[in-house]
């Protein structure tokens, strides 16, 4: 797709605006003015001709019929009068001056019966210059009834072709004017919003690439200097501060990243001290382990033996726990292969129905069976489902249900698997703090378990979360890709 460039627009549409507008107006203002023009034309020849009438019947009635041609004679050398023509009573040609034929473009003259009044004027059309013709009726009266008929009403009629050459000078004078003009009012224009567009648009664009390509750079102290302009001031004032505002989240991302990799090298200190701790420890409490089991075996049923087997009790404890910060602290990868989860589920249930010990808790299986088989660590999401049904046993006081779903989404291509229980339930800042590590509600265990199994449920690229009211039972959630 071609782009034109912001100032190519912008002038091309001011030039056409302008000079439209222009010359729309100068075609408007050019046909109001030769309108006017002719039409003051024609009533100053009609008064010429009123004041040459009344003087060619003064002329008549004093001198006689006589005195007629030496007048006629005197416009020869008129030269806004091209011809001149005397017609008698009866339309007949008389007198005639200038060229002796009519030319075929021009109209036959008017009769004296058909004249409205005794002066007339009628436009010529058709001609390369245009002009008039002019019509003076001359009247029968006492005064000549020496010399004519008294009853003839006319007694002739003058006919004068007079050119319109300076009026039309004047409209052509006054059309060449307006284009020059209007070319010189769009050249203007187009000067002055280039000029405008320079050093407004042109110069504050450039100036905000360069300010875009500094910051890009990543010098984010640099500013877009604001403009005069009242728009653009606006925009480079909004610019400068999401710049001044992205600077700040920045600084603070950098202070936080900062304590973050300082938190991250403590606790990976922290990891490497306390596995070694653990390392030191676990050896030793084995060995107290073995030997309190092999007391318990020897010593006969009296006062000690329910002591050595206490010590034994939490001597697996502390054991299990020493697992568990192990397993956190050294990252672990998954070994995925392909099978069937509910299959999994099945297993998982069977084994962990022993484990309720004097609770009466009811297990149920919600499976759905057209679930395609697909890969994922068979162990890890099994100690996963573990460490939730365990979880789920100790919610429950006495008596409850636990139940296991899976539901198959094909077109998401996921599997929700829902642990669910009747159990207490856990109040809203308990369940916003259950998958951190060392988190811990209950006097027994580390606070691992749901943080190991958050860690595992991500490496598998899936999700965990939990839904609990108080005394409404807790609902764990997870989804696994199956492609």
């Amino acid at each position: 797709m071609r782009r034109y460039s912001f100032r190519l627009i912008i002038s091309f549409t001011i030039f056409l605006v302008v000079s439209t507008m222009s010359f729309f107006a100068l075609y408007i203002f050019n046909n109001y003015m030769s309108k006017e023009l002719h039409k003051h034309a024609e009533e100053d020849i009609y008064s010429g001709l009123t004041v040459m009438h009344a003087h060619f019947i003064q002329t008549i009635s004093l001198i006689g019929g006589k005195a007629l041609h030496p007048l006629l004679d005197s416009f020869k050398d008129n030269k806004h009068f091209q011809s001149l023509y005397l017609f008698d009573s009866e339309d007949g040609l008389v007198y005639q001056s200038g060229d002796d034929t009519l030319t075929p473009a021009r109209p036959e003259f008017k009769k004296m019966s058909d004249l409205q009044e005794d002066i007339s004027i009628q436009p010529i059309e058709g001609e390369d210059e245009p002009g008039l013709l002019a019509y003076i009726r001359f009247r029968n009266s006492p005064t000549c009834y020496q010399c004519h008929d008294p009853s003839k009403k006319y007694l002739g009629m003058l006919v004068f072709d007079i050119a319109l050459g300076r009026t039309s000078q004047h409209i052509t004078l006054m059309r060449n004017f307006s284009i020059g003009y209007s070319a010189m009012i769009v050249f203007l224009v187009l000067f002055s919003a280039f000029i405008v567009h320079f050093r407004l648009v042109k110069k504050s664009l450039s100036s905000f690439h360069n300010t875009i390509n500094s910051i890009n750079k990543g010098n984010l102290d640099e500013r877009f200097f604001i403009p005069k302009s009242r728009e653009l001031a606006e925009l480079g004032k909004s610019f400068n501060e999401m710049v001044g505002t992205f600077q700040k989240t920045q600084q603070q991302l950098q202070v936080y990243h900062q304590k973050e990799l300082e938190n991250k090298q403590r606790m990976a200190t922290i990891g490497e001290m306390a596995a070694r701790l653990a390392h030191e420890i676990r050896n030793p409490l084995t060995g107290i382990a073995n030997a309190a089991e092999i007391l318990v075996r020897q010593v006969p049923e009296d006062e000690f033996k329910p002591i050595l087997e206490e010590i034994r009790r939490q001597a697996e404890r502390v054991n299990n726990a020493i697992s568990n910060m192990l397993r956190f602290s050294r990252p672990s990868s998954i070994n995925p292969h392909s099978s069937d989860i509910n299959d999994l589920i099945r297993t998982l249930v069977f084994f962990i129905k022993n484990q309720t010990k004097s609770k009466k808790i009811e297990f149920r299986q919600e499976l759905q069976e057209d679930i395609p088989s697909f890969s994922f660590d068979r162990e890890k999401i099994e100690n996963v489902l573990h460490n939730l049904g365990l979880n789920a046993i100790q919610a429950i006081p006495k008596n409850g249900t636990i139940t296991f779903k899976t539901a198959y989404d094909p077109e998401k291509k996921t599997v929700t698997i829902t642990v669910e229980d009747t159990g207490t339930g856990m109040p809203e800042h308990v369940k916003e703090n259950i998958f951190n590590p060392f988190y811990t509600t209950r006097t027994e265990g580390t606070g691992l378990g749901l943080a190991i199994s958050r860690e595992i449920i991500e490496k598998h690229k899936g999700k965990i979360w939990v839904e609990s009211e108080e005394s409404k039972g807790t609902r764990f959630f997870i989804t696994l890709p199956t492609g």
